[in-house]
């Protein structure tokens, strides 16, 4: 099981995070609540 409550402050920190793919999580029930926050940034999360 994979758990993505959180992400790593090393991510969340990098200032050019533009992409993240997390459709290979087959077994996450529902969106991180840290997904706003990187889409704020200008990122997109692919779910």
């Amino acid at each position: 099981m994979h758990s993505l409550r959180t992400l790593p402050d090393a991510m969340m920190a990098l200032p050019a995070l533009e992409k993240l793919d997390l459709r290979w999580l087959h077994d996450l029930e529902k969106p991180p609540a840290w997904i706003p926050d990187l889409e704020a940034r200008g990122g997109v999360v692919y779910i």
